[in-house]
């Protein structure tokens, strides 16, 4: 890692998109996981390109921002596979980091909402997006969407139609979470998102009802069904 950081210091001259945070189990734990993307490759955007692709693939968008900081944060992340923009951008330049390949986070404006009448984009609040740029020598500052981007516009649309699929969702990361675990080899650490996982049922349970009153109307008929039919049996 030593060569790597001092052949790229040589090229780009401003340290500080190579910095790291001081080193910790976070920090290798997101060593680890560069490493073990860009093994084999033989250049800076192939490795780019390994890692670009592993989040594009493997991993689900999220509307709401993670409530971990720093890198804990990007570990929680990392292992959830789930996560907002920013948290994709700030993985991923921190894994090109780790590999000696100077990256930055860069924030702005995804402007998606074409209106053929204006012949104008329409951008608000909901555009605001994070990706990031990688710097190669000789061509200087490149940008690279690490988001899914389709996964992005279909989880907006449904928070903007106000839609939240609650326990679908719930059960999904469930599996996602519990799949990871058994990955890792019974990993501390992925246990650690099941069982946050399951004390988050209530939240999903409450989410799917604001979604669709209709369920409480038949699970509170079903239950007063069952009481009756408790009563009629001992009589």
């Amino acid at each position: 890692f030593e060569a790597d950081l001092e052949r790229v210091v040589t090229r780009h001259s401003d340290p500080r998109y190579l910095q790291l945070p001081q080193g910790s189990d976070e920090l290798d734990h997101v060593t680890r996981e560069a490493q073990r993307l860009v093994r084999g490759a033989g250049d800076d955007y192939t490795r780019v390109e390994r890692i670009q692709e592993w989040f594009r693939d493997g991993f689900d968008y999220s509307t709401s921002t993670v409530d971990v900081p720093g890198l804990e944060g990007i570990v929680h992340f990392l292992r959830r596979r789930k996560g907002h923009c920013t948290s994709f951008a700030a993985a991923a330049t921190l894994m090109l980091r780790t590999q000696g390949i100077p990256a930055r986070v860069a924030t702005g404006f995804l402007a998606e909402d074409w209106q053929p009448d204006t012949g104008m984009y329409v951008v608000s609040r909901k555009n605001g997006h994070a990706w990031i740029e990688v710097h190669f020598e000789g061509r200087g500052w490149q940008s690279f969407e690490v988001t899914p981007t389709a996964e992005r516009s279909a989880a907006l649309a449904a928070a903007e139609a106000g839609e939240d699929d609650g326990l679908a969702s719930w059960a999904s990361d469930l599996r996602r979470d519990l799949e990871a675990w058994a990955e890792s080899g019974a990993d501390e650490g992925y246990l650690g998102l099941v069982l946050d996982r399951v004390r988050d049922l209530p939240r999903a349970v409450v989410a799917t009802l604001r979604a669709r009153p209709w369920l409480a109307l038949v699970a509170l008929s079903f239950l007063i069904s069952a009481v009756l039919i408790r009563r009629a049996e001992r009589r």
